[in-house]
């Protein structure tokens, strides 16, 4: 007797880390409490996240007024620091 179909495919459980339900969740807390725009959120993450390679990055793009690169990187220091704290405060890591 040959495998049935029900044995032939195996599909793992969602991972709530990769969940829409999850992304959802940041995005809301992300609104509010931890909006990487607020100036005082924007100051914050821009403090916490500099290291070696976002200074250079940074100077390098001042010297060459590339205000547009310097911008985006600004930004998304913010952003990836308080999308960091939103899902650590809904899956119980903050």
């Amino acid at each position: 007797m040959g495998m049935s179909r029900h044995d032939a495919y195996y599909e793992p459980e969602d991972d709530y880390m990769d969940s829409d339900e999850l992304q959802s969740e940041v995005a809301d807390l992300m609104k509010d409490e931890y909006n990487p725009c607020t100036w005082s959120n924007f100051n914050e993450a821009f403090a916490a996240t500099q290291n070696k390679d976002d200074i250079a990055a940074l100077e390098e793009m001042l010297e060459k007024r590339d205000f547009e690169a310097l911008g985006r990187k600004l930004w998304n220091m913010s952003y990836e620091y308080w999308e960091d704290f939103a899902t650590g405060k809904i899956t119980g890591q903050y």
